[in-house]
């Protein structure tokens, strides 16, 4: 018979894990978060509120894969930084992403008149890293906003 410790350790996340549904969360409220904003400079109403409540969800599930156990001691906050860099090196991709999607939403053809501005980012990064200080991973300082 396996002891609560031993059935912890068999369903604890590796590094990699760990970090896979960082990314997936993070990513997936990311781009929820996106076509928020973008649909709500456009002037629509449609569809906002459920961005809005899929990006509330999808950092609540952050914050409770930041808590879950790991198989091993490594540093989660690291993990987290690497994450959120890999994230932010292909911005570009995302907001492409969300443009396309919310263009196909809303029917519309061509480019957008409105877009994603860096007080937009620095917003939902606000949220993040105000998820993960809850958890009790600190925002690096190269990140931080003063």
């Amino acid at each position: 018979m396996k002891k609560n410790r031993d059935i912890l350790l068999e369903m604890a996340y590796s590094r990699s894990v760990f970090k896979d549904k960082i990314e997936e969360y993070l990513g997936g409220a990311l781009s929820e978060f996106l076509k928020y904003k973008l649909a709500t400079k456009m002037g629509e109403t449609e569809w906002v509120v459920h961005w809005q409540t899929e990006v509330k969800n999808l950092l609540r599930s952050f914050y409770v894969a930041l808590q879950h156990t790991t198989k091993s001691k490594f540093d989660k906050r690291k993990a987290v930084v690497e994450v959120v860099e890999f994230i932010k090196n292909n911005m570009h991709s995302w907001i492409t992403g969300a443009e396309n999607e919310v263009k196909t939403d809303f029917r519309r053809q061509g480019r957008l008149d409105v877009s994603v501005e860096d007080v937009d980012l620095d917003e939902f990064w606000d949220m993040v890293w105000a998820k993960a200080l809850n958890a009790g991973i600190q925002r690096p300082l190269k990140d931080a906003i003063f």
